[in-house]
C-alpha cells in the first residue's frame, strides 16, 4: 500500500505484529556532495511526541478527550525544529515518536530530511524512527522476545553503506530487577545482529537509542575501562563491549572518551542526578573514524536550573526530558 509523502512515495510495510514505514526519494540528494567524507548521526529521545489524531493506542493524556489538540502538537514540532538548528546531522534516531504520520510531520517541519523508517511494536504507544538526508536503501525490523523491537536501516552515504540499529529499551520505572531481563535481551539481539553485519558486509555499524541504563550496568555492558586495569572492581559479565577509544573488540562510545568535554554531564537528569543512558555506539572500521561529538545542551533544551527542559503536558511547555547527542565521523580512504 502506498501513500504520498512530501512529493515522494512512502511504502508502508507490515511485518508480523510490527509496523515499519520507510520513505524513499528517486532524486539524487545534494547532501552527498555537500558533506564530503563526513557522516554525522544524532540520537534523541523526544519524550512522547503524539499528534492530535486519536488512533486508540496513544497515552490517555494525549487523546483528544484530554484536551490535546493540533495547536499543542504543532508547537512541539516547531520546538523540534529549533533544537535541530543547534546541530547538523545527516541522519538521526528518534525515540518516543507516536507513529509514521508523526515522523512524516517531523520531516516536513525540519525540511532537510528526505527519508525515514519507523518501527512500532504491537501494543506499544510509542515507536522509534530513523530520518536521513541520505537514501535509506533497506529497512528491517527485528523482534526481541518480551521486549521492544529493533529497527535496522541501511543508509547509502557518500562513501559507503552503513547500518544503523535503532532501539528503545524498557525503563526501570516498572522496577529495575523486573525490567532488567528486557534490557539484556535487547542487548543480546543488538550484539548478535551487529556482529553478523560486520562479519558479512564489513560495513560500519551504529547502535543508537535509549538503553535506559548506564555503562556501569555489567549485565548489559562490558566497559573496556574496567578490562584494561585502569579501574578495578568490575568483571566481564555484560553483553555489549564498549570502549573509550576505537578498537576492533568493542563499540566506541564517545561519552567515555576523555578527549571530549561534553556540554552536559549526561543525557538525562533525575532528582539532580545526571545519567548517561542514550547512546551512539560505533563499530571498529578501517576507514571510518570519530571526528567530533557532543551532548546538545543549549537554548530551549535548558530549564532555569540548568537541567533538561522536560516537556510538561499540563503546562504545554518545555521540550524533552532527554538531551540529543551526535557523533560526527570521517571516512578515510587508506
Amino acid at each position: 500500500m502506498r501513500k504520498t509523502c512530501l512529493y515522494f512515495f512512502c511504502l508502508i510495510v507490515l511485518v508480523s505484529a510490527l509496523t515499519c514505514a520507510s520513505c524513499t526519494d528517486t532524486f539524487a540528494s545534494s547532501e552527498k556532495k555537500k558533506n564530503g567524507n563526513t557522516f554525522t548521526l544524532a540520537e534523541w529521545n523526544v519524550q512522547n511526541l503524539f499528534n492530535a489524531k486519536d488512533d486508540g493506542d496513544e497515552y490517555e493524556e494525549y487523546a483528544a478527550s484530554s484536551g490535546w489538540d493540533e495547536n499543542a502538537y504543532k508547537a512541539r514540532l516547531e520546538r523540534m525544529k529549533t533544537v535541530f538548528s543547534y546541530f547538523e546531522a545527516d541522519a538521526a534516531v528518534l525515540v518516543e515518536v507516536e507513529n509514521e504520520d508523526v515522523v512524516s510531520d517531523i520531516i516536513k517541519t525540519l525540511g532537510a530530511y528526505r527519508y525515514f523508517s519507523v518501527c512500532k511494536t504491537k501494543g506499544s504507544a510509542i515507536a522509534v524512527a530513523i530520518i536521513s538526508k541520505y537514501p535509506i536503501m533497506r529497512s528491517r525490523i527485528h523482534t526481541v522476545e518480551d521486549a521492544r523491537s529493533v529497527l535496522e536501516a541501511e543508509i547509502e552515504t557518500q562513501n559507503e553503506v552503513v547500518n544503523i540499529f535503532a532501539f528503545h529499551a524498557k525503563s526501570k520505572k516498572g522496577g529495575e530487577e523486573e525490567t532488567a531481563l528486557q534490557r539484556i535481551k535487547l542487548a543480546e539481539t543488538l550484539n548478535t545482529l551487529a556482529t553478523e553485519r560486520i562479519k558479512n558486509t564489513g560495513r560500519t555499524v551504529f547502535l543508537a537509542g535509549d538503553f535506559n541504563t548506564t555503562p556501569d550496568d555489567t549485565s548489559v555492558f562490558n566497559d573496556a575501562r574496567y578490562l584494561t586495569g585502569r579501574e578495578t572492581g568490575k568483571t566481564k559479565t555484560g553483553v555489549i563491549s564498549i570502549s573509550s577509544y576505537p578498537g576492533e573488540n568493542a563499540f566506541y562510545d564517545f561519552m567515555l572518551d576523555s578527549s571530549y568535554s561534553p556540554s552536559a554531564e549526561g543525557t538525562y537528569c533525575y532528582n539532580g542526578e545526571w545519567e548517561h543512558i542514550d547512546y551512539i555506539l560505533m563499530s571498529h572500521s578501517p576507514n571510518r573514524v570519530p571526528k567530533n561529538a557532543d551532548i546538545v545542551f543549549q537554548g530551549i533544551l535548558k530549564n532555569n536550573t540548568d537541567e533538561p527542559n522536560r516537556y510538561s503536558r499540563s503546562l504545554l511547555s518545555g521540550v524533552s526530558d532527554h538531551l540529543p547527542i551526535y557523533l560526527q565521523t570521517e571516512y578515510r580512504d587508506n
